[in-house]
């Protein structure tokens, strides 16, 4: 299957649109605390239901009524810290489907072209009497993927440049660094996994990671196509 550029921004749109909804749903709370509590309440109601058979002695009671109390005299930060949650979700998926979508680009590429692949790589004799070459060649590329997902984004940059001859180091109109931009997503994305999970995402940061990451796709299938025809789709009348 060629990879379609089209295909990768109706995934991500797609997504994001989904996340869009939810925080319009939870506008809908902003304007009408009364009906946030309401909610609040019925869904602590059925947390308190399902845990309070448990044979534990915990005041599961006075949590509910304290969570409860707080969020009733405190409905707006409430509504903030999940408007924050959406973002950090949307952040993470929209990043993981860019960085999937590398990897699908080099995957094709290797399997296209196998030549691309390490030619200095020693096998074990054994391993190429017992195997096919279909498996030894999925076995090379699975490795070689594997080296790539452990990279910085300035090293992913340096791997296509030199590994492919596609530039992903472009600027935009602004004079942005697209590859020093993956690298502040790269570093968000990490902080909200590894170290502080209350990050503030805003909205902000949600565009410039779409932005980025849509440009950074589109070149390298524009100019994918032109060194490797029968993996990249053409743009067409697609404007880079």
């Amino acid at each position: 299957i060629m990879i379609n550029i089209i295909d990768y921004m109706i995934q991500t749109s797609s997504l994001s649109l989904q996340f869009d909804l939810s925080r319009k749903s939870l506008n809908l709370f902003k304007s009408n605390p009364k009906d946030f509590s309401k909610y609040c309440k019925q869904q602590l109601n059925t947390i308190y239901n399902n845990m309070k058979y448990s044979k534990k002695k915990i005041s599961l009671k006075k949590i509910h009524q304290e969570f409860y109390s707080s969020t009733q005299s405190n409905t707006e930060n409430r509504i903030t810290e999940l408007y924050n949650r959406i973002n950090q979700n949307e952040y993470i998926l929209v990043f993981s489907l860019f960085e999937i979508f590398l990897k699908k680009c080099i995957t094709n590429i290797f399997k296209a072209y196998p030549n691309f692949l390490n030619p200095d790589r020693d096998i074990k004799l054994g391993k190429i009497i017992s195997n096919d070459k279909e498996t030894i060649l999925k076995e090379e590329i699975s490795r070689e993927i594997n080296i790539f997902d452990r990279k910085s984004p300035i090293e992913k940059g340096e791997y296509f440049l030199k590994k492919f001859k596609i530039d992903i180091d472009i600027t935009n109109d602004k004079g942005l660094s697209m590859l020093k931009q993956y690298e502040i997503n790269n570093s968000i994305r990490n902080k909200l996994i590894h170290e502080d999970p209350n990050l503030i995402v805003n909205d902000n940061d949600l565009q410039l990671l779409l932005g980025s990451s849509i440009i950074i796709s589109t070149i390298i299938v524009y100019q994918g196509h032109s060194l490797f025809p029968d993996v990249f789709e053409d743009l067409g009348n697609f404007e880079v």
